[in-house]
């Protein structure tokens, strides 16, 4: 499904969440790499748009409200899963949080 999702990087957001309910009702949990390709796919960026703090906070401020509040869901989801986050997933939800959405 990281895979799936990374090709979906472009695709409207219900397709992209259409991947991730999928996932959901086969019983297949999220892991690291799905996390992070997933949340790249919301934000329909690269990695290098997420190299810092100051650089996540700029894009994320452009982005649809709809998008990070998914992100934030989704991150928060994980999270109380247990699945632990990569850097830039970590930094992605510092930023939402910064950005109180």
């Amino acid at each position: 499904f990281s895979s799936l999702t990374g090709a979906h990087r472009k695709a409207p957001l219900p397709k992209l969440q259409g991947v991730r309910a999928q996932m959901a009702r086969w019983g297949i949990r999220p892991d690291r790499l799905f996390l992070e390709k997933y949340v790249v796919s919301l934000l329909q960026c690269d990695k290098d748009s997420l190299r810092s703090l100051p650089d996540t906070v700029s894009y994320l401020s452009r982005m649809k409200q709809d998008r990070l509040c998914d992100a934030a869901i989704v991150i928060d989801e994980a999270t109380a899963n247990g699945v632990p986050l990569s850097m830039l997933v970590t930094r992605v939800r510092r930023a939402i949080r910064q950005m109180e959405i």
